[in-house]
């Protein structure tokens, strides 16, 4: 069955993060979650940086991210055709872009709740999620902390606590299952709908699955664990 997520509040969190949290409005005064809206502005700041961007030979190979191609090109050109072509941007770090794009896109991201959480330790990564109408199938990060923040659209992220922990790094992160064609009814599937300016919290081992409707924007900030 299909529950639904209630948020918690800030002084519930636990750093490092022990489970899944709803943190709603957490980033909503994110420089961001205003400004990138803005394709123009994504596009004059993200410049013509070279970005790494994955292709589906359709919908359906989303849900078990069953990526076919994996092409180099500008920031520019993506934007062009995202919404003719099944076209991803995934984990895309920003932060390894710093010489490439304009400084107010990493200061765009900056979140004065991240320091009144404890998140005070150098990021790890800062990773770009963009595309139209894109999954991700059912899988876990195994190690550090990851903070969605939501920018631009709504997502949906489902969250299973019935999967074994992934103990041995070698093995995939990913569920052998299509998630989308299990029957919910007989499983216990928790569920959020992240908007522009929410973010949720991932610890390491939480099995989850993401589904955007239209254009979505998020950016992961991840923390390493001590």
């Amino acid at each position: 069955s299909l529950i639904k997520l209630k948020p918690t509040p800030m002084e519930e969190v636990d750093i490092p993060f022990n489970k899944p949290y709803f943190l709603k409005g957490y980033c909503k005064n994110m420089s961001a979650v205003n400004k990138w809206k803005d394709i123009g502005y994504l596009k004059k700041n993200f410049k013509n940086t070279l970005v790494n961007v994955e292709y589906y030979k359709c919908k359906k190979d989303f849900e078990i991210t069953k990526i076919s191609e994996k092409s180099i090109q500008s920031f520019e050109n993506f934007l062009e055709h995202m919404y003719n072509q099944n076209s991803y941007i995934s984990d895309c770090n920003l932060l390894k872009y710093k010489e490439n794009i304009e400084n107010c896109i990493i200061e765009d991201l900056t979140n004065s709740n991240d320091y009144k959480l404890g998140l005070t330790g150098a990021l790890e990564s800062l990773n770009l999620y963009m595309g139209v109408d894109t999954k991700t199938g059912m899988h876990c990060h195994v190690e550090d902390d990851f903070l969605l923040n939501q920018i631009v659209g709504t997502k949906r992220v489902y969250i299973r606590n019935d999967l074994d922990e992934v103990k041995d790094l070698e093995e995939s992160n990913f569920s052998k299952e299509n998630f989308f064609e299990l029957d919910w009814e007989k499983i216990d599937v928790y569920y959020v709908d992240l908007k522009p300016g929410d973010s949720f919290c991932f610890p390491p081992t939480c099995w989850h699955a993401v589904r955007s409707d239209g254009y979505t924007l998020g950016v992961t900030k991840v923390w390493k664990r001590k």
